[in-house]
């Protein structure tokens, strides 16, 4: 049964949509040297811009190795203002400024990712739901992005642990969740993996 998955330039200013490209790939090719050049030719752009970047692309979300890059570019930028004291775009993926829990979220997803391919989807489960637990409380643009992904992630391993009602509630979650931000596209994967389980 297969379930749907849902993370060198001119000295002249780079277009918005070539800006984030730009670090994007700077950033997945470990090459600090071009995010510190981009972001020190292009500070207010990125400052101004960083808001419609927290929302990931549509096209990104069911890619896990670029929306893993995508998460790590916000994260570079977002530390590089806050080393200037400025920790306002950190705040804005957070929802809590005292923590900075996205690194830790994509570990966990990956490694439920990984638990749930080996055939171990109880662990796989577990480990998702606690990560469901510790993000209750947060809000922000991360969590909106996050939150169904790990719900629907938690439904599929809940399913194939043998917990088939537990994982077609959170799968159910993960889909009103969607619909309630308009994320058509959640909202549609969501919607195959019930019809999924619900033709088993």
């Amino acid at each position: 049964m297969g379930f749907a998955d849902w993370f060198t330039r001119s000295r002249t200013p780079a277009a918005p949509a070539d800006l984030r490209s730009s670090l994007l790939a700077a950033v997945a090719a470990k090459n600090s040297a071009s995010v510190t050049q981009l972001f020190r030719a292009n500070r207010d752009e990125i400052r101004a811009l960083f808001p419609q970047w927290t929302t990931v692309p549509m096209e990104l979300r069911q890619n896990e190795t670029l929306l893993g890059q995508y998460g790590e570019m916000l994260i570079t930028i977002a530390r590089l203002f806050e080393q200037e004291g400025d920790g306002s775009l950190m705040a804005s993926l957070q929802g809590d400024p005292a923590d900075s829990p996205i690194e830790s979220w994509n570990r966990d997803i990956a490694a439920a990712q990984a638990l749930s391919e080996a055939g171990r989807y109880a662990e796989a489960a577990s480990l998702l739901a606690a990560l469901r637990d510790s993000m209750k409380t947060l809000r922000g643009s991360a969590i909106d992005f996050y939150w169904p992904r790990v719900l629907g992630k938690l439904g599929v391993a809940l399913y194939q642990a043998g917990d088939e009602e537990a994982g077609r509630e959170a799968t159910r979650e993960a889909r009103d969740f969607c619909a309630s931000i308009g994320d058509e596209e959640g909202v549609e994967a969501y919607t195959r993996n019930l019809e999924a389980m619900d033709s088993e």
